[in-house]
């Protein structure tokens, strides 16, 4: 028989507590002193054996039926979320502990420290000198008050007031080139009109159509209406352009919710909502957690990035639980991207297209180079043709952008004698080569050394390239322009990323050279050329979605020029002149590619017409998650409905020194999966196998 543990205090109350990582949360009861702030998600500290952890509440209850006696909880719970049924609902889907969950989901709390401050009263007059200077020097803290005496003697007075004061971040302003009023056109116009009755909406805007406006009129309608607003980006990179132009067009408290801030920043954001005294979020990826009141509107920028998809630790997908966000609060729901992504294209009923703004845009022209016929180029890299297309451009005083997907100076390093690659000792990739610092890299668990010059005697041959590259031979082209570069290794702060962005703007760099950063979202008036200088890169992955990720950056990329009145123009240099994927982007005809593509998808049994999940099993030794593989595949294909393909070496086998195998099933429905994997979670393997379960995967690496 169960024993019942009743608090001999007045008022009881026990709270369950999800503690990160454990599975299952504990109960623990909760003293007097903190009963009034008990609320579900709240952040706690609880005693754990002999230690103490931070857990959240998911469980509150007047009594509970135990058979031992509950601990205590340790600290005021401090309020982190408003409501916690979308983390449970990310739970049960994803199939990870609420504990996880809560742990992705959750800011780090950081005490917003409180100064005093001293101010002389209105009228406060005196004939002491102490005084007088005294109050000749407020307003100031009264910790840089070197005489309290005089200071005390002050306030007895009453001749000046304290008063505590939260050290809060100052905004920065708004930078001149934001447009604070805008018009919009008659296509913007009754894209808001449409999009105001409600329900979810694909924004497909071609590049230079003005979704950002669109955006903005919405978020200025649903603010006067008094509910909440949340807009997601899929990359940091894109956060300082689109905030500078949110607060140029709307008066109001904007939260910033991404992990490029200090955690005091962002927890300040976070503040903001929790305390209803901002109405708007923006942010990346995790800004879908943002606890904003009645969210009436939700912007999903650039929707088809798989940047929204976190590929460690909770696999979540925030696209995708704006859906369930929206449906739950009744909002409207707004995707917006030149190139959507097939799923959202084929499953949203209500399609609104936006044509480009400048008539010079539609006149944006497309040329292709074939690189397998091209004998007499300028540099390794850059052909005849693109270079004097930008000697012309450089002579009108117009702008630059050179895409080149790769970072670093040199794919990898060759011996001629042995045809080794200088390779990672912990992963199955070779090492990138960095020119300037002399360094090898690897992009996978970031092991770095000092490049080696020889190898059997022999000088060691660079191989392949990257933007590093590509940067020292357009400074040798165009020696009197100027040139910079843009990627994960130039730029590692927000500042320094505006910084480019600004340089850019006032035309004081010609040339940008850059991965796929330079190809999102921004709006470069200047910008007249864009050159894609090898559209093959990405597109014979081992990934059912290459064709399509490939197709959408050159089509992202191309986007950039001519974007004001100046008529623009993109030029493609590739091997693989007649690959669907680069003659759709010649064309820019996304709605050929997307049907095509998605017949191939149906036949071959994909996205959107499949649901699919990706079992990850990695070990030290290599047979070990091969081995488990080929039992879980055996138990699934037991199970209808379900088909398995592989197991099979993932494509880049090893990574930090464990070898990685995979499989992937396929399933009408997702619930199909989730039984699955929860069954499966309940079987146990070798501690040394760690086992990942990734519903509706984006990388297949």
């Amino acid at each position: 028989m169960l024993d019942v543990f009743y608090s001999t205090q007045l008022r009881t109350m026990f709270v369950q507590i999800a503690v990160p990582p454990l599975p299952e949360p504990l109960w623990y009861s909760v003293p007097e002193l903190f009963l009034s702030n008990v609320s579900l998600g709240a952040q706690v500290e609880v005693p754990l054996g002999s230690r103490k952890e931070i857990g959240y509440i998911v469980l509150i209850q007047d009594k509970v039926d135990l058979t031992y006696e509950v601990k205590e909880i340790l600290s005021e719970p401090i309020r982190c979320f408003k409501d916690i049924w979308l983390l449970e609902w990310i739970s049960k889907y994803y199939c990870e502990p609420i504990s996880k969950v809560l742990d992705t989901a959750a800011p780090k709390i950081i005490p917003i420290k409180k100064s005093k401050w001293i101010y002389k009263e209105a009228g406060a007059n005196t004939n002491n000198d102490k005084l007088s200077n005294l109050l000749s020097k407020l307003p100031q803290k009264a910790s840089q008050l070197k005489s309290k005496a005089t200071l005390k003697e002050a306030l007895n007075l009453g001749l000046c007031r304290s008063v505590e004061v939260e050290d809060i971040p100052v905004n920065a302003q708004v930078p001149d080139w934001v447009k604070r009023d805008l018009e919009l056109n008659e296509y913007q116009i009754k894209a808001v009109e449409r999009i105001e009755s409600g329900g979810t909406f694909l924004l497909f805007g071609a590049t230079g159509s003005g979704k950002t406006e669109v955006y903005i009129e919405l978020a200025k309608k649903t603010i006067k209406a008094g509910r909440g607003v949340l807009f997601l980006v899929p990359e940091i990179a894109l956060t300082p352009q689109l905030i500078d132009r949110v607060r140029g067009r709307l008066d109001c408290e904007i939260a910033l919710l991404h992990s490029g801030l200090s955690p005091k920043l962002r927890y300040y954001g976070w503040r903001l909502c929790l305390e209803g005294k901002s109405k708007v979020a923006i942010g990346a990826r995790s800004a879908i957690f943002a606890p904003i009141d009645d969210i009436g509107l939700i912007i999903v920028d650039e929707e088809h990035d798989s940047s929204y998809k976190q590929s460690d630790g909770l696999r979540y997908n925030a696209r995708d639980l704006a859906h369930v966000l929206a449906k739950k609060h009744k909002a409207t729901l707004v995707l917006g991207s030149a190139t959507p992504s097939l799923e959202s294209y084929s499953q949203v009923k209500e399609i609104i297209t936006l044509p480009p703004q400048s008539t010079k845009h539609l006149m944006l022209r497309s040329s292709l180079i074939d690189l397998s016929k091209e004998r007499d180029k300028a540099s390794s890299h850059i052909s005849s043709s693109l270079k004097k297309e930008i000697d012309s451009v450089l002579a009108k005083k117009e702008q630059i952008l050179i895409l080149y997907n790769r970072r670093g100076f040199a794919s990898y390093l060759l011996c001629s004698e042995c045809n080794k690659p200088v390779s990672c000792p912990n992963c199955s990739v070779t090492l990138t080569f960095y020119k300037r610092k002399n360094i090898v890299q690897c992009h996978y668990c970031n092991h770095t050394g000092l490049a080696p010059q020889f190898c059997c005697g022999k000088a060691l041959k660079e191989c392949g390239a990257g933007t590093e590259r590509i940067l020292e031979e357009v400074e040798e082209l165009f020696p009197n322009a100027n040139v910079a570069k843009l990627d994960r290794e130039s730029v590692k702060t927000m500042d320094e990323y505006r910084e480019i962005l600004e340089k850019v703007r006032s035309q004081k760099i010609d040339i940008l050279v850059g991965t796929q950063m330079i190809a999102k979202g921004h709006d470069l008036p200047n910008v007249t050329l864009v050159g894609v200088l090898n559209c093959d890169i990405g597109l014979h992955m081992p990934d059912f979605r290459a064709s399509e990720k490939t197709f959408q950056l050159l089509l992202q990329a191309g986007g950039r020029a001519g974007r004001d009145e100046k008529p623009g123009k993109v030029i493609f240099q590739t091997f693989t002149p007649n690959h669907p994927a680069i003659k759709s982007a010649l064309k820019r005809d996304y709605t050929s590619f997307a049907q095509d593509e998605l017949k191939t998808r149906k036949e071959l049994g994909y996205p959107p017409y499949k649901k699919i999940l990706r079992i990850l099993a990695q070990s030290e030794n290599q047979s070990e998650g091969l081995t488990l593989l080929s039992e879980i595949a055996q138990i699934i294909n037991t199970l209808s409905g379900i088909t398995v393909l592989g197991p099979a070496p993932c494509p880049i086998e090893k990574i930090k020194k464990h070898y990685r195998f995979h499989i992937l099933c396929k399933a009408d429905k997702s619930t199909e999966l989730i039984v699955m994997v929860n069954t499966l979670k309940k079987t146990k393997w070798k501690k040394s196998i760690k086992v990942f379960f990734d519903i509706d995967p984006q990388d297949m690496l």
